[in-house]
């Protein structure tokens, strides 16, 4: 059996596209205006607020080790960050904030966990906490909050110095 090799030039294709071009445009007309819907109406807007920390060494050099060793520990930041306990005492800390008492958010570890984001730059001692929701001030609050005890309560200088 011979396969069938067919050519089409660009004078086929307009010949073929060109009469169908008022379809083209209606379907393109519904998609734009289904995601503009979308968009508009359905899909909420998120906020996100970040801080970039940074685990170091008090002298200026840093060897391969140091660097092993601090991007070993950004794994542990994440196990205790997105520990009940940890985010149980982000979640006070707001509370007792005179600005936030009347919010009415709900902080619990769950949600606070739902929330936030953690990512490392590579293989490097530096990682992104990220607060995502609804609410730009929920966000800004909970990325300042969650940053200042991670500052206070986590160590950021490697063990051995």
């Amino acid at each position: 059996m011979k396969a069938n090799k067919e050519e089409f030039s660009i004078k086929d294709l307009f010949s073929i596209f060109v009469p169908k071009i008022w379809l083209i445009v209606i379907v393109a007309l519904v998609f734009a205006l289904g995601l503009g819907c979308y968009s508009g109406f359905i899909k909420a807007d998120t906020y996100t607020s970040s801080s970039t920390m940074m685990i170091s060494k008090a002298s200026t050099t840093i060897n391969s080790n140091d660097r092993d060793l601090a991007s070993k520990m950004v794994d542990t930041y994440k196990v205790v960050i997105f520990s009940d306990e940890f985010l149980r005492e982000v979640g006070n800390d707001i509370r007792n904030k005179e600005e936030y008492r009347d919010k009415g958010w709900t902080l619990s570890p769950a949600s606070l966990s739902s929330m936030i984001s953690i990512s490392q730059y590579g293989d490097t001692e530096a990682f992104e906490v990220s607060v995502t929701s609804t609410n730009p001030e929920l966000s800004y609050a909970v990325a300042t909050s969650l940053s200042v005890a991670i500052r206070d309560n986590l160590p950021n200088k490697l063990p051995y110095e």
